[in-house]
């Protein structure tokens, strides 16, 4: 055999291997989002994050480095907005004056915002992309909870998570022009 073709061969192997690992590591997620189909009415919106999410972890975790270090973590930290409206669902409407809010809308944004703090103080990547890995996983996985509320809990979800993060990106933005 000559040599380039061991080098192809190995390097294909290498290729399958972090691709493998990545499915792995999607496990998990995959487990996240049927729970989610399950418990919600809106199983299509679920169904479609959830593969998501996992196509996310995969490709993370294949690429690897500062791609794959948030995978974990994030995760973990997207379960509060996941767990937050679920928890939720059987209280009555908020109501002020004259008008009224589904409890899911506010566990989102509240979820959302103490999730994206809980990101920003307990983990700072050293690249911006660990940073965007990071976020979107944490915004894909909270996403299968606050699907109860609908658009404006998703994008409720999203922007408390974006500002209570948002100090860490600056940070990794900074690194990352050093």
């Amino acid at each position: 055999m000559a040599r380039e073709d061991i080098e192809i061969r190995a390097r294909r192997a290498y290729e399958h291997a972090r691709l493998g690992l990545g499915m792995r590591a999607a496990i998990p997620a995959l487990f996240l989002g049927l729970g989610g189909v399950v418990l919600h009415q809106g199983a299509l919106w679920c169904a479609i994050v959830c593969a998501s999410l996992c196509l996310a972890v995969i490709a993370f975790v294949w690429r690897g480095g500062a791609w794959a270090r948030p995978v974990g973590p994030a995760i973990a930290v997207g379960l509060i907005p996941l767990a937050a409206p679920l928890c939720t669902r059987a209280l009555a409407p908020i109501c002020v004056g004259d008008s009224c809010v589904s409890t899911c809308l506010v566990a989102c944004c509240a979820a959302g915002l103490i999730a994206g703090g809980i990101f920003a103080a307990r983990f700072t990547p050293q690249k911006r992309e660990g940073w965007l890995a990071a976020a979107t996983l944490l915004g894909l996985t909270g996403s299968i909870g606050c699907a109860c509320a609908g658009v404006p809990g998703l994008v409720g979800m999203l922007l408390g998570a974006l500002a209570g993060a948002m100090p860490a990106g600056v940070w990794a933005r900074g690194q990352a022009s050093n």
